[in-house]
């Protein structure tokens, strides 16, 4: 199992969608439930173009590479669990 861990900011729309997708398909799959993402919660310096790194939110790493960002469907929250469990 590879580490997932998704970049978010607790307060937009579409972190928290993703993030209750995730928890959905957690509930729904109990294979998901052995993923324990890393949640880093964007703050200052983070995320931003000062930083190096810019990353739509919420974004998706896995081993440190990102694979998605930006908003997602349950169809792309199955895509980033199952490669997560790879």
């Amino acid at each position: 199992m590879k580490k997932l861990e998704i970049i978010y900011r607790k307060n937009e729309r579409e972190c928290n969608r993703a993030l209750s997708l995730i928890d959905a398909l957690k509930e729904e799959n109990d294979t998901y439930r052995l993923i324990e993402p890393v949640l880093t919660e964007a703050t200052i310096g983070i995320g931003t173009p000062d930083a190096g790194q810019y990353f739509i939110l919420p974004a998706f790493l896995i081993d440190g590479e990102l694979i998605h960002q930006g908003g997602i469907t349950k169809e792309d929250a199955k895509n980033i669990l199952n490669k997560a469990l790879e």
